[in-house]
């Protein structure tokens, strides 16, 4: 037979171990100390060599770490084994300046023969054949054939293979690495950054995968910390994120076996706790209360902190997580002002659970049913009155109930995992109107509001994001609106979110400004460029003088940091004029106009764009 029918059917069979390595076996599928031990054990038995070996460079420490040794004769494999520079200089530079080693006579070759003495000639090693794993440009391993016996030369295609194997260990590391970030953005996602517990979305898969008609009596206890925005304000958010951690501590020593804790946002928690026969779960939560109203010592403050307690009890109260979730957030919201501020969920005090319930499962499918639709509130110039803008609001028409009012519905989609997508359905609807808009010639500014639950939801941006692309719309013409108490009760993770959806180029306005608990130091850190004036003051700016001095106050602060100052509630001319005169920048209200659709808001640009 002659050399090239030999020399074709090794390409062959080497080519048939790749790719049954990569077809049949998909290697990269698999753990790598797994696949390193089967692409091992095939280059050896292929190829008629008895040690074929995996090992990672450190370049800037000198060192060569074994990853994987296998031995062809006992079917046997080891690692960990280190090779370091300084006892093999000329080997190293070899491999920092090569591709590959070919070293037919091993024991003579200048590359290897330094492992001559105490290496090769004690294994009975004839013959080494190293190929470089290059990633970057810069080689981070080696892939190293090692023959036994009679002295052998390297054919021109057994290096190439030997290449191809590198190149497959490169391949095989990225695919580890991607499923490593792919765990770790998983686990991200169901994780508190800050605190390190569990967050709402893993809470959520967690009682959703257990049977909580057979798992015995819980409470689900919902917390939530009392005045803590002050903490923030006054002491600084570094202040506060301590004082969390210390909670979170607390909430997690000593906790009974199928017991969880999860920070659901800000300042919220929830504790899952099993119940033992004849425990009161109202004692339990004062107990617990008792535990967090001890002095947190934070460098040379003593805090104290008190939380007002929901509680929820399973399964009398629901037979699925969502449900105790909703109730034991009802009985949170009715504790505030109690006596002792904890609260057992009620069903005769929520007359209006079955509705609230009943709502929050017809809202999942509304976007997909067209039920959802924007209208538009215009927000005009000071002094021309020349519409610049739009405020889009989102209205839900119930095929039973009617319109059901946006003060009921955003709440409900707020407590439970709807927020995002309504929020992502008004940015969706508005763009569509928006260009309807250009297409008539009016560029308008469309404005949107953000929820602080949406916003503290990882994610957030990135969706987004992705919705605000779709839409076609130029990100300068989209404003996002966030309320000043939301945004300062917020933590890192929202103001990130509107950082980076800032620096995408969309704009982030301050609503309801004057209403919150703001301190100038903390506004002057905010990554807004607009301040709304809530309308509580503007309404009654021409009765009250104290309005009137916020409104002027308000008008000043924006401009003194920056930012344009709109008047909301803005409901007669004589206002408007007043606000002109402060210097104020834009107004909306009822005075320019009601909110419309889309269609009726294109009619009334169409005189000139002026508002009556």
């Amino acid at each position: 037979m002659g050399e090239d029918v030999v020399a074709e059917q090794r390409v062959r069979a080497q080519q048939g171990v790749l790719v049954q390595l990569l077809t049949s076996e998909r290697l990269d599928l698999l753990p790598l100390a797994e696949a390193y031990a089967r692409l091992t054990r095939r280059v050896a038995e292929v190829i008629g060599v008895e040690r074929v070996s995996i090992w990672d460079l450190d370049q800037a420490a000198g060192r060569l770490h074994c990853r994987h040794l296998h031995f062809h004769g006992s079917d046997s494999h080891s690692s960990g084994e280190m090779l370091r520079a300084e006892d093999y200089p000329v080997y190293f530079h070899t491999l920092a300046h090569s591709r590959a080693i070919a070293a037919h006579d091993a024991c003579n070759d200048p590359a290897t023969r330094e492992f001559a003495s105490g290496y090769l000639k004690p294994l009975g090693i004839s013959s080494m054949l190293d190929a470089t794993v290059r990633r970057s440009g810069h080689t981070v391993g080696i892939v190293c054939l090692e023959h036994v016996g009679p002295a052998r030369r390297w054919s021109l295609d057994e290096q190439q293979f030997c290449a191809t194997v590198a190149d497959i260990v490169v391949m095989l590391q990225e695919s580890q690495e991607r499923r490593e970030l792919q765990e770790r953005l998983y686990q991200q996602m169901r994780r508190d950054a800050l605190t390190g517990l569990p967050n709402l979305t893993r809470l959520r898969e967690e009682l959703g995968a257990m049977d909580l008609q057979r798992c015995g009596p819980h409470a689900l206890m919902l917390l939530d910390l009392e005045r803590f925005g002050e903490i923030n304000h006054s002491l600084g958010h570094r202040t506060g994120d301590q004082v969390l951690c210390a909670i979170a501590s607390r909430l997690t020593t000593d906790l009974p076996p199928g017991a969880r804790v999860a920070r659901l946002s800000g300042d919220k928690f929830a504790l899952w706790l099993p119940l033992q026969d004849g425990a009161d779960p109202l004692a339990l939560a004062r107990s617990i209360q008792a535990c967090l109203r001890e002095p947190i010592d934070i460098g040379a403050a003593r805090l104290a902190v008190t939380a007002r307690f929901g509680i929820s009890l399973c399964p009398e109260h629901g037979s699925d997580g969502h449900e105790l979730l909703l109730r034991a957030d009802m009985a949170m919201h009715d504790a505030k002002g109690t006596l002792h501020g904890c609260l057992l969920y009620d069903p005769v005090r929520d007359r209006s659970s079955a509705r609230r319930l009943g709502l929050i499962h017809d809202l999942r499918g509304a976007d997909q049913r067209a039920e959802l639709f924007a209208v538009f509130q215009p927000r005009v110039s000071l002094p021309e009155g020349r519409i610049l803008g739009v405020e889009a609001l989102l209205r839900w028409r119930h095929p039973q109930l009617g319109n059901v009012s946006p003060g009921e519905f955003i709440p409900l989609a707020e407590m439970s995992d709807l927020i995002v997508d309504l929020t992502l359905a008004v940015l969706r609807m508005s763009g569509s109107a928006w260009h309807s808009w250009q297409q008539a010639g009016h560029e308008l500014a469309l404005s949107i509001n953000l929820s602080a639950r949406a916003i503290g939801d990882r994610g957030f941006t990135e969706a987004v994001l992705r919705q605000l692309a779709e839409s076609g719309v130029p990100p300068q013409h989209i404003e996002f609106e966030i309320t000043e108490s939301a945004i300062c009760d917020e933590t890192d993770q929202g103001l990130e979110t509107l950082r980076l959806i800032r620096e995408a180029g969309a704009r982030i306005s301050l609503d309801d400004f004057g209403v919150g608990h703001s301190s100038m130091a903390r506004l002057s850190r905010l990554p807004v460029d607009v301040m709304k004036i809530d309308q509580m003051f503007v309404r009654d700016m021409l009765r009250d003088p104290r309005h009137a001095a916020i409104v002027r106050t308000s008008i000043d602060l924006a401009h003194s940091m920056g930012l344009s100052a709109v008047a909301e509630g803005v409901e007669t001319a004589e206002v408007a004029a007043a606000l002109a005169r402060l210097g104020c920048d834009e107004a909306q209200g009822y005075h320019y106009g009601a909110t419309l659709p889309p269609e009726e808001l294109a009619r009334l640009l169409r005189p000139g764009g002026t508002a009556p």
